[in-house]
């Protein structure tokens, strides 16, 4: 079943592959460059792009057209900063709307899912305690 999921999710584009952000390890990452460079395609909902990666965590850039369904993150906790646009986030259950500025921690193991309310991209900085991995996404019903 996981293995289906993972390819519906590949055929949807949720999982394409991204540009990537050369920086090495305790480097600086000029993040609005790279959003210009690297925008969400109009037919895919979501789009994430790995920004920097050291032993312990990794920074993602994640560009939100419509929405992000309910799922949690078995091995990792998440910080989430709202960069541009507005949403709502769905967290263990609570609604919260978001806007520029808000950040939220999300604890390894809790559903959470985002919907954007705005006719833009969202756009977020995720940071994924350990490194995020691509995989440790598990996606569940709404």
């Amino acid at each position: 079943m996981k293995k289906l999921i993972g390819l519906a999710l590949l055929a949807w584009g949720l999982w394409a592959p991204v540009a990537v952000a050369e920086v090495e390890e305790g480097g600086v990452v000029d993040v609005f460059a790279v959003l210009q460079k690297d925008k969400v395609d109009p037919g895919q909902p979501f789009k994430s792009t790995p920004l920097l990666r050291g032993p312990n965590c990794s920074l993602n850039l994640a560009q939100l057209l419509t929405a992000v369904k309910s799922h949690y993150h078995r091995d990792r906790d998440e910080v989430v900063y709202l960069i541009r646009g507005h949403g709502l986030l769905v967290m263990a259950g609570k609604e919260y709307e978001v806007r520029p500025g808000h950040a939220y921690l999300v604890p390894k193991g809790t559903i959470h899912s985002f919907v954007n309310l705005g006719p833009d991209a969202a756009v977020v900085l995720s940071v994924f305690s350990p490194p995020f991995d691509g995989r440790d996404r598990i996606f569940v019903e709404d």
